[in-house]
């Protein structure tokens, strides 16, 4: 199904023709995306690394990281994520045709730029910087009017571009699967996941969510926008907040599929119910007949038999996409930024 993959430009900067290490998509990430912001760290050690505390310079070099892997990020669910769901999706879904429409439609719809969340991520990060400026001239970070000041607000510009530029993983995600539901699905309940196949919208959401979960790299930088004038309390919302999402970008997609899996299966059970009802009333009529054959009246109560079986296996069927090594997954993607609330709030 690649014909119907459009790239995302940010892809088709990192994308390369040569081998090797130089080739690989992280290491073109570092140099295509990572390039600004490692000359920014450097220029701030270079000026003030003596000034600036060792608390604040971890949490810059944190943000850093963040924006060495963004492409890499953004190509992994480009080129991994998204073609890899839809194409397993097939299987899952009855409407193929429709599944490959939705496959070029939010194929394209991550590929595209959108405007919006870059907005809105610049500027909730530049206010931020605002807000918080006297407090980072009061640390040594950099002074009042100086061209270092406009070194770091440039920074917090590209930082929000790239957070915005990858949060659209997210609504891809979420609203891929929305328009999912509405295909009838094909639940096995003798897939070897173990899930009737729902498994392969889990893996989907866990891999948007640990992309998405990366953004907690960015938190001790925020964490230091809102220590300046900011009530001590903004620092556990943005936690919350953000910790939220990462649950809701794993819970939303899964928990959709999740009730369209169980309309199936009742509608199934149903099905089953008068199948073996059907089948018991003519397996008795039939063995009332004195001249009936041993051999038919085999088969139909074989045929009782598969139905009451099935009627288990559909019974028995768990249809929530939860698995261990999804729930580990899902678990490590939360500790992180509970993790640094920890740092900032005994720590530093």
């Amino acid at each position: 199904m690649t014909e119907l993959h459009s790239q995302h430009w940010v892809t088709s900067r990192i994308v390369t023709d040569a081998d090797g290490f130089w080739g690989h998509p992280l290491v073109r990430s570092i140099l295509v995306y990572g390039t600004p912001a490692n000359l920014f760290l450097a220029t701030v050690v270079l000026l003030r690394g003596a000034v600036i505390s060792t608390n604040f310079l971890a949490a810059i070099a944190s943000g850093i990281i963040w924006l060495n892997a963004s492409g890499y990020l953004i190509w992994y669910y480009d080129e991994r994520v998204l073609p890899r769901f839809f194409s397993q999706a097939t299987s899952l879904f009855t409407d193929t045709d429709r599944v490959k429409q939705l496959q070029a439609k939010y194929d394209a719809f991550f590929s595209e730029y959108h405007l919006i969340p870059v907005v809105v991520w610049i500027a909730l990060l530049v206010a931020l910087f605002f807000g918080s400026e006297p407090y980072l001239v009061s640390n040594g970070l950099f002074e009042a009017g100086s061209p270092l000041r406009y070194l770091y607000l440039g920074s917090v510009f590209y930082l929000g571009y790239m957070s915005g530029v990858g949060f659209s993983g997210v609504v891809t995600t979420i609203l891929a699967v929305r328009e999912l539901q509405d295909i009838d699905l094909k639940v096995d309940p003798l897939d070897p996941d173990g899930l009737g196949g729902l498994s392969t919208i889990g893996y989907f959401s866990i891999r948007t969510t640990l992309t998405f979960s990366t953004g907690s790299l960015l938190l001790p930088l925020a964490f230091i926008f809102v220590r300046g004038n900011a009530p001590p309390w903004l620092v556990f919302v943005i936690v919350a907040g953000f910790t939220g999402t990462i649950l809701v970008s794993f819970l939303y997609p899964t928990r959709l599929i999740n009730k369209k899996a169980q309309q199936h299966r009742d509608s199934r059970l149903e099905e089953l119910r008068k199948e073996y009802r059907e089948a018991k009333a003519d397996a008795l009529n039939y063995s009332e007949i004195r001249s009936a054959d041993e051999n038919t009246e085999l088969i139909k109560r074989m045929e009782l038999d598969r139905v009451r079986q099935e009627y288990q296996d559909y019974q028995n069927l768990r249809l929530y996409p939860f698995q261990i090594n999804i729930l580990l997954k899902l678990v490590s993607s939360l500790i992180l930024p509970i993790f640094f609330l920890v740092i900032d709030s005994y720590v530093l």
